[in-house]
């Protein structure tokens, strides 16, 4: 055990407060309230004898401070919802959780028993056999599995185990608010689809997620038929955004997508993705994949928009991906890790540009994360190998980076924060556990600036000077 955390733990062992230059060292904000805090909850009997297990997690995560006064609030709620002692012990991931996102550790206290969830090293994925069909059911199904996937990448489970285990979690959780309001509504559903992100099974921790719904009947729809449409879906949209006290389940905009709330056929879909749709959504629509939805409708769909998606040839995407960089130049800071230069749209455009280049459809069924793209790209010879494991790489960080961001704030922010305590905190979340956050922060830093440097040389390469 590093020398820092070992005098904290050990002043704690004595029952006294910790250095506060120590806690100070090891990032903390508010190393007064932090050693009150430590010690507060070291002194507390179902604490005390599990000292060991949770000090040294806590002093590497975010907020040491914050996270010390969350476990002592829960460890007084779970004995008087369970009756029993709680032992972080057994929950290697607790801390962490507690220590890095104020929403997972106010989830934690109001419903301690779900800390029994983070048993385990890693503790079990999120339990994906589906809710009591109830809106309040899929809140509460999405809220543990969000818990559950945070601790075990917290804990270092692989990004693409992240990825999985979110977008698992939001089809069952979409297909059955679908459900319930049908159920409510007493509307037939139309048929539902994955787009972006979730098309491509890369779902971040935030709580947007980007539907098509298709209608079973094509062409023109009656009046009444599509007023009960309507009415469905807007009770979806206000359902999943419904906080309850625990945040939005899924918040889902319609405002982009063809005819307002819903396509109204299939015809109208590939109307809108090969004429009037804005390049930020054919890219939606290049990793689409049915959640809900007839097989046949959904092949029909699917055949024609791999027709759709080369009809601009390769010049004309690498005409679109340039202009819409040099959009994203001038409105963006440098440090936006999604849209900024050498980010993740960078990186899709690269994906993009080479699947096109190697006459391989952009709706394919296989391939549609960005990860596992690179990776076949790399493999079947189309990129060198060490320039696709490079980008695969650089994704990978950008994406820990983002869900890191997310899990801090419950807003949207996708920017490398510009103070030296946010990036402190950022370093933290993503895993950087060195005792001495300085340390953990330049590293941070210099890893932030490779990564840009390598994805923007690979984007010059790539789109500036392609190879024919």
């Amino acid at each position: 055990m590093d020398s820092l955390i070992s005098s904290v733990l050990e002043s704690l062992m004595r029952h006294e407060a910790p250095s506060l230059r120590s806690l100070e060292i090891a990032g903390e904000q508010d190393p007064s309230g932090a050693a009150r805090a430590l010690l507060q909850a070291a002194s507390l009997e179902e604490l005390a004898a599990s000292r060991a297990s949770w000090v040294p997690a806590l002093m590497v995560s975010a907020r040491p401070g914050l996270g010390a006064s969350r476990l002592y609030e829960l460890a007084q709620a779970y004995t008087k919802q369970t009756g029993e002692h709680l032992d972080p012990a057994r929950m290697p991931a607790l801390a962490l959780v507690l220590g890095s996102s104020e929403r997972m550790g106010r989830l934690l206290v109001d419903n301690p028993e779900w800390a029994d969830d983070l048993v385990g090293d890693p503790p079990a994925p999120p339990d994906l056999s589906g809710s009591a069909p109830s809106f309040e059911a899929v809140r509460e199904s999405q809220s543990r599995g969000m818990l559950s996937t945070v601790a075990r990448e917290l804990i270092g489970c692989p990004l693409e185990t992240t990825f999985a285990e979110l977008t698992g979690l939001a089809e069952v959780c979409l297909e059955t608010a679908l459900q319930c309001a049908s159920a409510e509504t007493g509307v037939v559903a139309p048929a539902m689809f994955a787009l972006g992100q979730f098309g491509g099974c890369e779902l971040g921790l935030s709580p947007e997620v980007d539907l098509l719904f298709i209608d079973l009947r094509d062409g023109e729809l009656c009046a009444e038929r599509r007023a009960q449409v309507d009415l469905l879906l807007d009770h979806l949209q206000r359902e999943l955004a419904a906080t309850c006290g625990r945040g939005a389940s899924y918040q889902v905009d319609f405002s982009q997508r063809p005819n307002g709330v819903v396509a109204l056929g299939i015809g109208a879909a590939l109307d809108y993705f090969s004429g009037e749709a804005p390049l930020a959504e054919r890219r939606l629509f290049e990793r689409i994949r049915p959640l809900q939805a007839d097989p046949a409708l959904a092949e029909e769909l699917l055949c024609g928009l791999a027709q759709g998606s080369g009809s601009a040839g390769l010049q004309g995407l690498i005409d679109d991906e340039l202009k819409d960089r040099a959009e994203r130049a001038a409105k963006q800071a440098k440090d936006d890790l999604i849209r900024g230069i050498g980010g993740v749209r960078d990186i899709e455009a690269i994906v993009h540009i080479q699947r096109a280049a190697a006459a391989e459809p952009l709706n394919s069924g296989e391939g549609r994360s960005i990860l596992s793209t690179l990776y076949q790209l790399g493999a079947s010879g189309v990129m060198a190998s060490e320039a696709s494991a490079e980008l695969a790489d650089a994704y990978s960080w950008l994406r820990r980076a983002e869900h890191s961001m997310q899990l801090v704030d419950s807003g949207s922010s996708r920017c490398i924060p510009a103070d030296p305590q946010g990036q402190i905190v950022l370093a933290r979340c993503m895993g950087y556990r060195e005792p001495e956050a300085s340390r953990a922060r330049e590293r941070l830093l210099a890893d932030r600036q490779q990564i840009q440097q390598e994805v923007q040389d690979q984007f010059e390469k790539c789109l500036l000077a392609p190879e024919r």
